[in-house]
């Protein structure tokens, strides 16, 4: 008979936030981005090269990933994301600006190489999702504070003549949102900008809470000492633990479903995505199960 493996809860240190940011053009999206302090900005709609916001940033002691760099490209940031994972240095935060376009990129460029634009099915998309999920996999494994902006769409409820438009929500990969702890929805009535809380996983954050649309606000809201934590990074897998993991998996003809399996639990899309620790882990596994044990 199988044992239990439920065990009692345990409390975790307070975790730096891991948020997207929607809204209509104009509401200071990008402006409340560049106030996050020693940050690393991605910038793919080259859309934060002008003067005020240059100087924001350099105010801010942060650095600068633009289109010229590969920001477009979501392997080259899947890959930057990797090196701030391993070495994040004094960076304490990761913004994209915006996710919408890096998904629309990779999207293009996968129909591109497929030839299908007349698939009915958009099969091309699929190659888009899978590096959106890989990325948010290794987001999860970053000791960063992360603010994904994306655009914004209406939202529509029902079908056929029921089908009617209920507001707004976010221009990307649906499950995008519920992926992230926290979702907003940035917001101006005349001069004034706030984000909305939509949705949230954090106590300290409830949904329908309205921030005004600077740093320093979400900070208080959210705990300044937990977001500028001096961060720690994470020992990833070896090449040769990588090579061993394939090679034992190969020998085992593990089916695609249950390497994911482990994959998931362990927080990664890819094996070279695992931490030094799983990876260890997962070899052990696989060795004694090659040994019949």
């Amino acid at each position: 008979m199988p044992a239990l493996k439920a065990r009692k809860p345990e409390y975790l240190k307070p975790s730096k936030p891991k948020m997207m940011l929607f809204g209509k053009p104009d509401s200071d999206k990008s402006k409340f981005a560049c106030e996050f302090p020693n940050s690393v900005y991605m910038d793919t709609e080259n859309g934060a090269v002008e003067s005020q916001y240059v100087k924001t940033m350099n105010d801010n002691n942060s650095l600068y990933f633009g289109v010229k760099d590969g920001s477009q490209n979501l392997k080259e940031v899947i890959d930057q994301v990797k090196a701030l994972i391993v070495s994040p240095g004094d960076r304490q935060s990761l913004v994209i600006d915006s996710v919408s376009k890096s998904l629309d990129t990779a999207d293009a460029e996968a129909q591109e190489l497929m030839g299908d634009a007349k698939d009915p099915y958009s099969s091309y998309k699929k190659a888009g999702i899978r590096q959106m999920r890989r990325l948010v996999m290794l987001l999860g494994q970053l000791d960063m504070n992360v603010l994904l902006i994306a655009h914004a769409k209406d939202k529509y409820e029902g079908v056929g003549d029921a089908r009617k438009c209920v507001g707004t929500t976010f221009d990307c990969w649906p499950k995008l949102g519920h992926e992230m702890n926290l979702q907003c929805e940035s917001q101006r009535i005349g001069a004034v900008t706030f984000m909305k809380v939509v949705r949230s996983k954090y106590a300290s954050l409830i949904r329908g809470q309205e921030i005004p649309m600077t740093y320093e606000a979400f900070a208080k809201a959210y705990g300044r000492d937990v977001m500028e934590r001096k961060p720690e990074g994470l020992v990833i897998a070896t090449p040769e633990q990588v090579a061993e993991i394939t090679k034992l998996t190969g020998i085992l003809k593990m089916e695609q479903e249950e390497l994911d399996g482990f994959l998931n639990k362990a927080g990664a899309e890819e094996i070279q995505d695992l931490s030094k620790e799983n990876a260890d882990k997962f070899i052990k596994f696989l060795d004694k199960k090659r040994k019949g044990e």
